[in-house]
């Protein structure tokens, strides 16, 4: 996709390594490609387990992916190295903010590691208690500007969401590449954001999901 649309700046929004079949092929486009990485909960859960500060053991995906990429010659040091150096919130512009999962709706543009690293969870837990309906997201009381970009949920991957008064506030880019083999990423110029374009990428090759912009200089997969 980097190489059909080259651009100024990529910017992968996190969960890179436990859930793929090749995460050494992901460590060699991130050390070649250098693009700007977000932390995604994975990678958080991922440290926090080897650091001692979680009880539950490493799920078996992640354990595989660590032996994976140790038989690429990337040891786990050097992977929690990478991870630990990583931002989780990310503003491109006043008009656009980058997370792996969501933002607190009232402060988008103030880093929050709970809701920007597990956004709709994080952001149940904080709706209750301040005597919210539960079950919202984030989403679903964010008003704009800026417009969140985002991974994180599959479901959500491909969508654009919009406020009450219609404006878009939001663009969801997971679609889960890991079992569908299918990867989204959202193509705009820093000066039109709005009217930029998703593109997914499979075995089929790439493909437009909506109306092409002018000019790209992002990347977000």
């Amino acid at each position: 996709m980097t190489d059909e649309y080259p651009a100024e700046t990529t910017v992968l929004v996190g969960d890179f390594f436990d859930r793929g079949y090749e995460p050494e092929l992901v460590w060699d486009f991130i050390k070649e490609k250098q693009p700007v990485c977000l932390l995604g909960n994975h990678e958080y859960k991922l440290v926090q387990t080897v650091a001692g500060k979680r009880k539950r053991p490493l799920p078996r995906a992640y354990v595989r992916a660590l032996e994976q990429l140790a038989a690429h010659g990337v040891t786990q040091k050097e992977v929690c190295d990478f991870i630990e150096g990583l931002p989780y919130h990310l503003v491109l512009s006043p008009e656009v903010v980058v997370v792996h999962a969501g933002i607190d709706p009232a402060e988008p543009l103030t880093p929050n590691l709970e809701t920007n690293v597990f956004g709709c969870e994080a952001m149940r837990q904080c709706v209750r208690k301040k005597g919210g309906a539960p079950g919202l997201c984030w989403w679903d009381l964010y008003k704009t500007p800026p417009l969140v970009i985002y991974g994180h949920l599959s479901s959500r991957g491909g969508i654009r969401g919009f406020a009450k008064d219609g404006r878009m506030n939001s663009i969801g880019v997971d679609t889960g590449a890991w079992a569908t083999g299918i990867l989204t990423g959202y193509l705009f110029s820093k000066q039109s954001p709005l009217d930029g374009k998703l593109v997914s990428a499979s075995g089929d090759g790439i493909r437009q999901l909506t109306h092409q912009a002018r000019s790209f200089e992002m990347v977000l997969l």
